[in-house]
């Protein structure tokens, strides 16, 4: 699993010891670690598969992920766990609601390609038709990342 988390992805941190659920960023991920602390966020290091240490046998980060959280409601209920913040396509309807115009990295395929497409497919973005994302140069995408002026990707609004 080390292997397939990268910077930037958004995590569950499950703490068994203080009995508490985080969501947190990876900062970093170190493919030379072997077993050792891997990969590591703003409040801990993990070794390799997400584990508190070499010796722990289940993973205490997760994807923050719809269906991960919806499993980690299911054993810590609701209240213990954090809600996941509007992000990509999400966040650009809501931002939406309030601008005329969002920058964003687009795709038809899924918003990873976005994100990642080399070079970048930039568009601004000036409504929504059905599913679909209204281009200003009357194209459509299927999928629209905000990005700032940057490129840097937008993952949180203030107040919406």
């Amino acid at each position: 699993m080390k292997d397939e988390f990268k910077a930037g992805d958004l995590v569950f941190e499950v703490d068994e010891y203080y009995s508490e659920i985080k969501l947190a960023s990876v900062i970093r991920v170190d493919p030379d670690a072997g077993d050792s602390l891997a990969i590591e966020t703003k409040n801990n290091s993990y070794a390799s598969y997400g584990r508190n240490s070499v010796e722990s046998k289940l993973p205490s980060v997760f994807y923050a992920t719809p269906e991960n959280r919806q499993a980690l409601v299911t054993l810590y209920g609701e209240d213990a766990v954090p809600e996941l913040p509007l992000r990509g396509s999400e966040l650009t309807r809501k931002l939406l609601e309030k601008q005329k115009y969002v920058l964003c990295l687009v795709s038809n395929i899924n918003e990873d390609k976005a994100r990642r497409n080399d070079p970048p497919k930039v568009g601004v973005v000036s409504g929504v038709i059905s599913d679909w994302f209204r281009l200003a140069d009357e194209s459509v995408a299927e999928f629209a990342v905000p990005v700032d002026n940057n490129g840097n990707e937008i993952t949180e609004i203030e107040s919406c």
